[in-house]
């Protein structure tokens, strides 16, 4: 049966219908406020939007889910020091604000659920795309209405290489990834194409590209949502030492180790025995 516009989350899973309707909340948000943009401490930039969704997200989980801990890009301060012990949620209220700040359709709102300190359900929402993506025991897809309601019923997505040619990479729209660029001279016939955002990782998940090699720092909430989706679809992602990320590292300010993420693990561990010294 489809879904229409104003039905519940589509999935049956507890957490991840949650993590919908959270998702769906940031989203109506971003629409709805202003994107006029500041630098954060870092560097980074950050809008009134990200603290509009980040309030929509964290409403919604509360309401939906108020046993689990909430880590947000927004907000990961004074946490339990235990919290990674337990079930808790990585929160990117906007993932892509440069492409946001721009009205560049690839950004996205990321919530993905971590138990053992790994992402096992996600949810991404890119508004300006009216598409969700689902990760839980399958990877779905679904369209949205004008008013980011789901309709209709999710497609499964599968990670595949079968393109024509050579492989397809894909980089990062704002920050060209020097790892991307140096792997292609070590792929014949390799092509890169510039995807903003947690989109890199949804193509990857969808079967639209090979390989994702992520050189560039960024953070846990940037990369969780997308991982769980690639891993749903059937591909694989690794750190550079050809381990699984694991989530959670506050010590760490949440920043992650360079990774790739693949249609195969084959692929992915020969992107990684091929890294180019920094």
């Amino acid at each position: 049966m489809a879904i229409v516009a104003a039905s519940p989350a589509p999935t049956g899973d507890r957490s991840l219908d949650a993590m919908v309707r959270a998702a769906l909340a940031g989203a109506r948000a971003l629409r709805n406020a202003g994107s006029a943009g500041i630098l954060k401490p870092d560097g980074t930039p950050q809008t009134m939007s990200d603290l509009a969704s980040d309030g929509a997200i964290r409403a919604r989980l509360a309401a939906d889910l108020p046993e689990i801990t909430i880590v947000s890009e927004e907000g990961a301060k004074d946490l339990p020091q235990d919290f990674a012990t337990r079930p808790f949620i990585l929160v990117d209220p906007l993932d892509g604000t440069r492409e946001y700040i721009e009205d560049h359709p690839d950004h996205a709102v990321c919530i993905a659920l971590i138990e053992n300190r790994r992402p096992v359900a996600g949810v991404i929402a890119a508004p300006a795309r009216r598409k969700l993506w689902t990760a839980g025991d399958r990877a779905l897809e679904f369209d949205l209405t004008v008013d980011l309601s789901i309709v209709g019923d999710g497609r499964p997505i599968s990670a595949s290489c079968a393109h024509e040619g050579g492989p397809r990479l894909v980089t990062s729209r704002a920050r060209p990834d020097p790892v991307a660029l140096a792997l292609l001279t070590t792929w014949p016939g390799a092509s890169v194409r510039p995807v903003g955002a947690v989109l890199k990782l949804v193509a990857v998940a969808a079967g639209e590209a090979c390989l994702f090699p992520a050189g560039n720092p960024s953070s846990e909430w940037d990369i969780a949502a997308g991982e769980a989706l690639v891993l749903a679809a059937g591909g694989a992602m690794l750190a550079i030492d050809g381990k699984p990320i694991l989530y959670g590292n506050a010590a760490s300010d949440f920043r992650h180790p360079p990774y790739a993420a693949g249609a195969t693990e084959e692929l992915v561990r020969r992107a990684l025995a091929q890294w180019p010294a920094n």
